[in-house]
């Protein structure tokens, strides 16, 4: 059954059929097949905008992980030496291996290659601390630091070993399979990774 009435403000005669919308004289507005349709067609138009911000955001996140991931592998940044000397001033004290930690520190001692293994370029470094350090260089994945000699200044960026000698540094070089932070040593300007 459908009803008719006139709304005085628009003067206009309007359809419609009962719905629980209708309560005597309180009417809501129902639309018609054209204004249903027009309001379907701006809902599918705010969807697909919405569908094509959380896009837009979705390839952004992904782009920025991507290229945090890359950067913190490829070794391009030198870490921020304050925060990578208090690591691992921290590490020495609290016995903690497997920290990635940098600084710097005083050749004191040369030794002979590590050669069980993958071989290792190995030298004693006295930090400021005084702490000392053996430093393990695996220079089958990264080239052997030149002409080095006890006295120099050597910086580094690797992961911290803890043993009672005082610990040690390794993995001063790139990962091939990018998935380690790619670490270094850095002796007359020169970095080798």
């Amino acid at each position: 059954m459908v009803h008719q009435y006139l709304d005085s403000e628009a003067l206009e005669f309007h359809s419609f059929s009962p719905s629980p919308y209708h309560f005597g004289f309180l009417t809501l507005p129902i639309y018609t097949i054209g204004n249903c349709e027009h309001l379907l067609h701006e809902a599918r138009e705010y969807r697909v905008a919405g569908v094509k911000r959380v896009l837009i955001i979705v390839i952004a996140l992904l782009g920025a992980y991507y290229a945090s991931e890359y950067s913190s592998t490829s070794g391009q940044r030198a870490p921020d030496s304050q925060y990578s000397a208090a690591a691992l001033e921290q590490a020495i004290s609290s016995r903690r291996s497997g920290t990635q930690v940098g600084g710097s520190g005083t050749v004191t001692r040369i030794l002979s290659d590590d050669r069980d293994g993958s071989q290792h370029q190995r030298f004693i470094l006295r930090l400021d601390s005084g702490h000392t350090l053996l430093v393990a260089h695996n220079i089958d994945l990264a080239p052997r630091v030149a002409d080095l000699q006890a006295g120099e200044e050597v910086s580094f960026y690797g992961v911290y070993e803890w043993n009672e000698r005082g610990g040690v540094i390794h993995w001063t070089h790139h990962d091939p399979s990018g998935h380690h932070v790619a670490g270094w040593l850095e002796h007359g300007g020169i970095r080798y990774q």
